[in-house]
């Protein structure tokens, strides 16, 4: 079944993997009409990956990582490149 524009998308990735599936969600395109990606995770069956998607979109502003409340400056960091990387996908 399909996923509504915008809900984000797991796929399988290629090669012997612990964890095959990578969970991820558009959050533009650069220049050339390529999107760019935002990873959320990583599952070992697309069942969990949907389960995943379904949390993040529920509640995309989590800041907790791996059980533990994220910093200020770990929230800085991540904003910082994520700002970079999209600063060199627009200039490409």
């Amino acid at each position: 079944m399909k996923n509504p524009n915008g809900y984000g998308t797991v796929v399988k990735l290629s090669g012997n993997r612990r964890k095959p599936y990578a969970v991820r969600k558009t959050i533009g395109f650069n220049k050339k009409g390529h999107p760019i990606y935002q990873p959320i995770g990583y599952t070992e069956t697309r069942e969990e990956g949907m389960e995943m998607l379904a949390l993040y979109n529920h509640e995309p502003w989590n800041i907790q990582h791996n059980g533990q409340l994220k910093t200020f400056l770990d929230i800085l960091t991540d904003l910082h490149l994520k700002l970079i990387l999209l600063t060199k996908c627009i200039h490409l």
